[in-house]
Parts: C-alpha cells; structure tokens; sequence
C-alpha cells in the first residue's frame, strides 16, 4: 500500500460550546469540507472537534499530561512503538498548521526504522518535496484552507505535489 494522505473536516463550536452555532450549520459546513476533500482527492477523511474552545490547559491540581503537551521523546519512540501496539507514530510542529521538523522527522526515523511515521501538521505543495519522503502519510487540514474552508483547488494542488 502506498503513502495515504488524510484531510480533516475541523468542526465548528458544537451546541454545549460557548461561540455555537445551530448544529445544522455545523453539520452543513462539515459535509461541505468533506464533499471538497474527497472532490480533491485525499485518500480518507477524518473529523475533529476544533471548534470547541478554549481546549484544556491544565493546572497544578488536573496538569494536561506531559505525553501530551511535550510530545514523544525521540530516545523512547522505538519502545513505545513496539509495545503500545500503534500503528505509526503521528509528528507534528509546534502549532496547528506549522510543518514539523524535517530534522526530527529523521531522527525519529532512525530511532523506529520502519514503523510509520505520519506528519500531522504543516504539509504543503511548496514543502511536499522535502517532508513527503521522509514520512508513510500525512494529516492535513488549515494547509487546505482559505478562509477557514476547505478549498478543493488547495487539495488538489497538494495532490499533485505528492505526485511530483
């Protein structure tokens, strides 16, 4: 099988958020970047909860998990891939949106050999030529945006890239 590229529908602030909408615009505007996905070519479609705001800080009492906020450590991510049962390991940059480093990219690569390693943030057609062949796939979504849509000609200029 080959590398797979996946788009994210980013749902909008859902009815128990603060910000929300009526759901039916939510659910109107998540099909629509779906439909504009698919349109575009990405291989998969997965949705995430985006919209709800703020997202969980943590405090002293009920701290967000390091694992979660530090990310993998580069020295434990052959151990944890052979004994979590994953299948691949997800790397992303700093933010949403922001490429990960092609440098940890490798690093990582060497640390785990083959197990796959997937970019999760910050894949590009201007980028796709240095970070596509370091990785097994990609989670991609603000890269396909405009104006906080999907944009199905993003898509498929990202698309393209990948076929080089």
């Amino acid at each position: 099988m080959g590398k797979t590229l996946l788009g994210v529908v980013h749902l909008g602030a859902l009815p128990s958020a603060a910000g929300c909408c009526e759901f039916e615009d939510v659910a109107t505007a998540a099909l629509r970047d779906a439909e504009a996905l698919v349109a575009g070519g990405v291989d998969g479609v997965m949705v995430e909860n985006f919209g709800d705001a703020p997202f969980h800080k943590g405090t002293r009492d009920d701290p967000v998990p390091p694992d979660v906020i530090a990310g993998l450590a580069v020295v434990a991510a052959r151990d944890l891939a052979e004994r979590s049962g994953a299948s691949g390991l997800v790397l992303s940059g700093r933010r949403t949106g922001e490429p990960v480093d092609e440098g940890l990219v490798d690093e990582v690569r060497a640390a785990v050999g083959a197990f796959p390693i997937w970019l999760g943030s910050g894949l590009t057609a201007q980028n796709a030529d240095r970070l596509w062949s370091r990785c097994d796939g990609a989670i991609v979504a603000t890269a396909l945006q405009t104006g906080g849509l999907i944009d199905v000609g993003r898509v498929r200029e990202l698309r393209a890239a990948l076929r080089g």
